[in-house]
């Protein structure tokens, strides 16, 4: 990546069968869940609202936080 450009998509993190990505072109959260066999079974395309993490439901994240950036 060169100085000045932005990635599209920055991974905001994996932990074990679920990963979520930030587009930040399309300003959407993707989130894959359910790992199996190396493939996700799960794809949650978001772009308004809250999530929750999975350790820490009670915890609420506005999307528009993580991709408005």
């Amino acid at each position: 990546m060169t100085a000045g450009k932005v990635k599209p998509y920055e991974s905001s993190g994996q932990t074990g069968g679920l990963r979520r990505i930030v587009n930040l072109r399309q300003s959407q959260l993707i989130v894959y869940r359910d790992l199996v066999q190396g493939g996700y079974t799960t794809e949650r395309v978001l772009t308004a609202g809250t999530v929750s993490p999975l350790a820490f439901t009670d915890i609420q994240i506005e999307i528009a936080r993580l991709v408005n950036l």
